[in-house]
């Protein structure tokens, strides 16, 4: 895949990302919540906060923060990155999980959410941040424009 210019470029970071990012504010990933925007438009699922709240005591418990500070801590790394509402990415979800897209229906919304920006928003690409890049089929996903990578890989190539 061509490497694209970065307004043509839409970046999706999955809830582990958010979530390692809340854990430790110093390291890779909070750097990529807060960094990559001033590049590349950033986005997340709606989901992705129910999925981080769910954790939250987990988190707190991690970071030395309170589950408040948690919240409050989320809140400003997602004031950098764009939501996708669920009502957008519905009608997507049964493609992804038809097409075997992913291998953990949990991951369904990201795929979903990146699909809804390549058809809806027209962006040339689109770029999902997770650690858990085994749980994507990241073949079938790379012929959709959609490119599967861990944090570390992310500001090599792309910042």
């Amino acid at each position: 895949m061509e490497k694209i210019k970065g307004e043509d470029t839409a970046v999706v970071l999955d809830a582990n990302v958010i979530i390692a990012g809340l854990i430790s504010s110093s390291g890779i990933n909070s750097r990529i919540a807060l960094i990559a925007p001033l590049k590349y438009r950033c986005f997340y699922p709606e989901t992705l906060l129910m999925e981080v709240l769910r954790h939250a005591d987990i988190i707190a418990a991690k970071s030395g923060l309170s589950e408040e500070n948690v919240r409050t801590a989320l809140n400003h790394l997602t004031s950098h990155l764009e939501r996708v509402r669920e009502n957008k990415i519905a009608q997507y979800i049964g493609e992804v999980l038809r097409e075997g897209l992913v291998k953990d229906e949990a991951d369904a919304p990201y795929v979903a959410a990146s699909l809804y920006l390549l058809i809806e928003k027209e962006f040339k690409q689109v770029i999902l941040i997770t650690w858990n890049t085994k749980d994507y089929n990241t073949a079938k996903l790379r012929t959709k424009r959609i490119l599967i990578m861990k944090p570390p890989e992310f500001p090599k190539k792309y910042l």
